[in-house]
């Protein structure tokens, strides 16, 4: 079995139009996954995401994640479901399985045949990126 080269580097693009609003995140993700989907739909670990909101008004969000390798580019993405940020600080955890919706996954064409083929991602260097998305 190949083992899956990971590059754990986060890129958070905060999408919100009010200056005053501050927000801090921060993704952990696992330096060597496993290159299998189904373990990624079922490990909850994979990747946690921590959320930090100090602002003053309620803010809801969607996180849009993208998932690249260094040679092929974009090989998959998906959408959260929204959440809910309210009035002062608040931090919120989130675990793959709390943010990911495995529904909405979208692979890239020139992996989706492998992928559907041998339940696993390709090796390579990969980079998680996750944009916070003011509403929908």
């Amino acid at each position: 079995m190949t083992k899956m080269k990971t590059i754990a580097f986060l890129f958070i693009l905060l999408a919100f139009s009010e200056m005053n609003a501050q927000w801090n995140a921060m993704l952990t993700v696992n330096p060597n996954p496993s290159p299998f989907v189904s373990r990624w739909e079922r490990d909850p670990n994979v990747a946690v995401l921590t959320i930090t909101y100090t602002g003053a008004s309620s803010q809801d969000i969607t996180l849009d994640l993208r998932i690249s390798e260094s040679r092929s580019g974009e090989m998959l993405k998906a959408n959260s479901r929204t959440i809910s940020f309210f009035t002062g600080q608040a931090t919120q955890t989130f675990t793959s399985l709390d943010y990911l919706d495995w529904n909405s996954v979208k692979y890239n064409s020139k992996i989706k045949d492998f992928v559907t083929r041998t339940g696993r991602l390709p090796e390579g260097n990969y980079t998680f990126c996750i944009y916070v998305m003011k509403g929908n």
